[in-house]
């Protein structure tokens, strides 16, 4: 973890991290904090954001090698602010880019909450409490064993609307 670059700020509800986009803060998850596969337990992925001066950047990142490491193997920037502004959401990758995407940008200064539920078979995103779609029947092809989770960061090499590299929070 970088802790030692991420600082907190106000939040919606107490402190929250705060990440400056511009060195390479990152939380790292426990490994196991989300099933490796559609088909696990259903879970509940939520949290509140908020960017600043129009930026984005990877909230929920997953890769098959720790954070800022040479990209090997598979990633997913699993839940991301693109730099047109919208959410991207796709938790488990299934071999083809298929995201649910926010019709209005939340690179807007404002505080946002997302909120991905998981059923074991179908995934449904919510934006400010709106679902903004859902996949269902989920397949993932496999990004590598142990995958690596993060807040703050992840490598976007091939997705929409980012960076191409490590596109930090």
């Amino acid at each position: 973890c970088s802790s030692d670059l991420i600082s907190f700020a106000a939040g919606i509800s107490g402190q929250a991290f705060s990440f400056d986009g511009t060195q390479s803060p990152y939380v790292a998850l426990p490994p196991g904090a989300f099933p490796p596969q559609p088909g696990s337990a259903a879970f509940t992925f939520e949290t509140w954001f908020q960017t600043a001066g129009g930026n984005g950047g990877v909230i929920l990142g997953q890769q098959a090698v720790a954070p800022y490491a040479t990209a090997q193997g598979g990633w997913s920037p699993a839940i991301y602010v693109g730099t047109d502004g919208n959410l991207y959401v796709e938790m488990f990758y299934s071999g083809s880019i298929s995201q649910l995407v926010s019709q209005t940008r939340v690179n807007d200064n404002g505080w946002h909450h997302v909120a991905v539920a998981y059923d074991g078979t179908s995934e449904i995103a919510y934006l400010d409490g709106v679902q903004i779609g859902q996949l269902k029947s989920l397949t993932q092809v496999p990004n590598g064993s142990p995958l690596s989770y993060q807040l703050g960061t992840g490598y976007t090499q091939g997705w929409p609307a980012t960076t191409g590299g490590w596109y930090t929070f």
